[in-house]
């Protein structure tokens, strides 16, 4: 098996950043709910590259209108949760 085939890429066993607290790999996992508001989730789309406003041209206004029905009909609140998980892997390569 190689370096690149082992689990978390050939991290050894050891204490995280040495302080003795457990063995390496160490991971964790973090979720936390964000509340959108309408701006917030067109924000969003615009920042990808599937829904940007260079590939909506000049449609961008109209896109923007049907975005604002559909989401008001989804969510008349117009507060929208999205969950997120943030997870993370310390660990030292062996030499």
């Amino acid at each position: 098996m190689t370096e690149r085939d082992e689990p978390c890429g050939g991290l050894t066993v050891g204490s995280p950043l040495g302080t003795g607290e457990g063995d390496l790999p160490w991971q964790q996992a973090v979720t936390s709910a964000l509340d959108w508001s309408f701006e917030q989730v067109l924000g969003n789309l615009y920042s990808t590259s599937y829904a940007n406003r260079k590939l909506l041209g000049n449609d961008h206004e109209r896109f923007e209108d049907d975005l604002r029905e559909r989401l008001a009909r989804a969510e008349p609140s117009g507060h929208f949760e999205r969950e997120i998980e943030s997870s993370w892997i310390i660990g030292r390569v062996a030499h």
